[in-house]
């Protein structure tokens, strides 16, 4: 398959799954299976945090197939940030204690308002992250092209 199909699926997916978290959907507090805790919004953020660094890996052709250094280095970092964002649900499930991610005044970490601050802290990462360094790619390439202007 063709990257830029990745690419087209991975922005569709990110965009569905932004759109119904920024709605606050119904479906997002639904459980998936009836009796387990494990929300339909657990899911779909899952799956959103993944699509983006995807998105950008799979739109970037010099990110997805390097061809110098510096394109090598962002490949690496994507794919870090691809597996981050994979191991979001389980980072998460360990911070929380449960599956609907809620965090409550306890003594132990797990679960407690403290763990809740590592949670967002690593949410926002998976975030962040990759569209920092979408931005240093674009700055990267921006002084690539004011050198070979002077040039």
């Amino acid at each position: 398959m063709k990257a830029s199909f990745y690419f087209i699926i991975s922005l569709i997916v990110l965009a569905l799954c932004s759109y119904l978290l920024l709605t606050g959907s119904s479906l997002l507090a639904k459980p998936i299976i009836d009796g387990v805790a494990f929300p339909y919004g657990t899911l779909i953020t899952w799956v959103g945090l993944v699509a983006l660094p995807f998105a950008i890996y799979s739109g970037v052709r010099r990110i997805k197939r390097p061809i110098s250094f510096i394109h090598k280095v962002f490949s690496y970092v994507y794919n870090f940030f691809i597996l981050l964002s994979l191991f979001w649900g389980f980072v998460s499930y360990y911070f929380a204690s449960n599956w609907t991610f809620i965090f409550t005044q306890k003594s132990e970490f797990r679960g407690s308002i403290k763990a809740s601050e590592y949670f967002w802290a690593y949410t926002v990462a998976c975030i962040a992250l990759p569209l920092m360094f979408l931005f240093l790619y674009w700055f990267y390439l921006l002084i690539c092209y004011l050198r070979a202007k002077t040039k």
